[in-house]
């Protein structure tokens, strides 16, 4: 790991991890981790996102998501996104147009960071240290990309030891680009309607839609 590298994560991680431990463990914390998300069962996330370039920040927004199975919508001061397994809507709040497509399945891994649930099982290798995030007890683990196909080249999980649910999500697609996601006040079991993760044109009827299909 070089030096300019290190100073990253320093400055992105908000947290000291402990030695490695060893890959049988890791996977157990994710399993527990993955199976926990999904007994939650439709879920409410606050979020805050940054993304850097080496150790610069270059963006930040603050959001919420709300997922249902492999759907999402998600909301910032600029943005809402609706996403229903297939189809993507993007409103844009300052262009008042929407813009349509079909997110091939990298995209949706920086989209909704959830999809860790099914990411680590495949095409990468994974160890743990002890972290504490906010006053929290979490486990860190640390996966890194085995096979070239695979977009995410490297992700961190802090996970909260309570609760077993992601703290901060942090993610490197290319060589020094990473995008940290921290994550509050979840409320889980929660209903939503499969209608939340649709876009409805009568609730923007002003907007331009952009098909990009």
């Amino acid at each position: 790991m070089t030096a300019k590298l290190l100073l990253s994560m320093m400055l992105v991680c908000c947290c000291i991890i402990a030695p490695a431990k060893t890959d049988k463990q890791a996977k157990a914390i994710l399993d527990k981790t993955a199976n926990t998300v999904k007994k939650a069962g439709d879920f409410e996330a606050q979020f805050t996102a940054t993304s850097f370039k080496g150790t610069l920040e270059q963006a930040r927004m603050n959001g919420v998501i709300y997922v249902h199975g492999t759907a999402y919508q998600m909301e910032s001061e600029n943005m809402v996104y609706w996403y229903d397994g297939n189809t993507l809507w993007n409103y844009v709040k300052a262009n008042n147009e929407v813009n349509i497509s079909l997110p091939p399945f990298y995209e949706q891994q920086a989209m909704n960071p959830y999809t860790f649930i099914s990411l680590y099982r495949k095409g990468y290798e994974y160890d743990y240290g002890e972290s504490e995030l906010r006053g929290k007890a979490c486990y860190c683990i640390h996966l890194r990309c085995v096979e070239k196909t695979q977009k995410i080249r490297e992700m961190y999980l802090d996970i909260d030891k309570s609760t077993m649910l992601p703290l901060c999500i942090r993610f490197r697609r290319g060589a020094d680009g990473w995008t940290r996601i921290s994550v509050r006040d979840y409320k889980t079991n929660q209903k939503y309607p499969d209608s939340k993760f649709t876009f409805n044109k009568e609730d923007y009827p002003t907007a331009e839609i952009i098909d990009l299909r």
